[in-house]
């Protein structure tokens, strides 16, 4: 992240007060760096006290001259105050100050000033001043950050400062005239887009005769890169049945920081509870609940760094009691034949048990079914039975019904539920009435279907 600058404020004060007081910069945040930079002159020997939590970084004083010039900094926290006050310890009344400060994002929050230039001198009298200052050493995405202040000894025509013409100018101005003269200055903001010697800033000031000036060439390092995560990975979510083995995989995590070897932390975060074997192994197992569920699980890495990854999920389905059905191989039925009676399918399921599996013996989706057609006409008179064959593979209880179905959704008959027992292979019959065996319209049009339903 480059450093950015957020906003700043200014304050100019020409004798009769021994501080100064400067707002706090527009919309300064929890996390900002706050530069201040100040200029005292008259007194004796002045001195800047900073306001509370600043840190001094540099403040240089000519004796004889009585003039100074500093800079300190602080890191915004979560509440603080509209205004900062500064002081001059040695001051008079006749003490100039020129207060600013800046408000920064995007900046180292614990080293951010890798250097600075700081100077003050005699001005001499010439009609334009030129005020070089630096090389200092900055970053790439880091900010210059420069102040000028001259004292001017006449009383009469004002003054003005202009920043070097590769920085952004973020304030000027001076102090009331007085009989003592008075002081003026500039500051301003520079993005930086390389790393090394900045070279030198040179402002210029117009106005003669001169007295003291004096300035401030700072770079501010932008924020420590955040180092790199690894990128966990869960593995693939899975579909298992009831009661199986389930295996979690975080073999794929892939390295985005300081590397393997990994520790790993796996978190179940919703469906119902099971026990991990070792939640801190890379590929830990459990045993799948009995009922159908879903089940979801986190994983986050951390490497030899101690740097953690942003966590990575896995999705477990779990298929609850697997129920399959197929005809019987030996359908009869009095006066019918079977068309397709050697076929098998998927059944169909109640919702008590959400999707059952589908068993080697059931590869497709469609539910339990067997065509029928008539080879000679069937009658009230008649007795017509059609059997089916159905089986549950676990071992718990079911319960099956068997429908003669015409076309696509005319119930000719339904069978009462019969009770399959075990995993054995139980038979299912439907026996016809007349009357319903009189309903029929198209007897090439009929099938009969079974659905098993799982105890509750």
């Amino acid at each position: 992240m480059a450093v950015a600058y957020r906003a700043g404020a200014q304050f100019f004060n020409n004798g009769g007060a021994l501080t100064a007081t400067v707002d706090k910069p527009a919309g300064t945040a929890s996390g900002d760096v706050l530069v201040m930079w100040a200029y005292q002159h008259d007194g004796t020997n002045p001195n800047i006290t900073w306001p509370a939590g600043f840190t001094e970084i540099s403040e240089l004083a000519a004796t004889g001259t009585n003039f100074t010039i500093g800079a300190a900094w602080k890191l915004a926290g979560g509440s603080e105050p509209s205004t900062y006050t500064i002081s001059n310890g040695n001051g008079d009344s006749g003490t100039d100050q020129y207060v600013g400060i800046a408000a920064f994002t995007g900046a180292h929050t614990t080293a951010p000033f890798p250097g600075g230039s700081f100077s003050i001198g005699s001005a001499g009298s010439p009609d334009v001043l030129t005020l070089p200052a630096g090389p200092v050493t900055g970053t790439n995405g880091g900010m210059l950050f420069g102040a000028w202040a001259v004292k001017c000894d006449s009383a009469t025509t004002p003054a003005s400062a202009t920043v070097p013409g590769s920085m952004t100018s973020r304030g000027q101005g001076q102090t009331s005239v007085g009989a003592g003269g008075f002081s003026f200055g500039t500051w301003g903001t520079e993005a930086l887009s390389a790393t090394g010697s900045t070279g030198t800033r040179t402002a210029t000031a117009t106005r003669n005769p001169h007295g003291f000036y004096g300035y401030v060439l700072m770079a501010i390092e932008p924020a420590a890169a955040a180092p790199n995560a690894p990128i966990a990975n869960a593995g693939p979510d899975q579909n298992v049945l009831a009661n199986a083995t389930v295996n979690l995989d975080g073999s794929a995590t892939a390295n985005g920081g300081a590397g393997a070897p990994y520790t790993w932390a796996w978190t179940q975060t919703s469906g119902a509870a099971v026990t991990l074997n070792d939640a801190t192994a890379e590929n830990p197992s459990f045993t799948a609940p009995a009922a159908t569920s879903t089940l979801v699980f986190s994983l986050v890495a951390t490497d030899t760094a101690a740097v953690a990854s942003a966590a990575d999920t896995v999705t477990i389905n779990v298929s609850g009691a697997s129920d399959t059905a197929k005809p019987i191989s030996d359908i009869t039925v009095t006066g019918w034949t079977t068309s397709n009676g050697e076929d098998v399918w998927e059944v169909t399921s109640d919702g008590s048990d959400t999707t059952y599996a589908i068993s080697p013996d059931t590869p497709t989706s469609s539910p339990v079914r067997v065509g029928l057609n008539e080879l000679n006409d069937a009658i009230s008179t008649d007795t017509v039975t059609v059997s089916i064959r159905a089986r549950k593979v676990d071992a718990g209880t079911a319960t099956a019904t068997l429908q003669l179905i015409e076309g696509a959704s005319t119930v000719i008959a339904t069978s009462s539920a019969q009770a399959l027992t075990g995993t054995t292979w139980n038979q299912v019959n439907l026996v016809l009435s007349g009357a319903e065996i009189d309903s029929v319209t198209n007897w090439a049009n009929l099938r009969a279907e079974v659905t098993v339903t799982a105890a509750a």
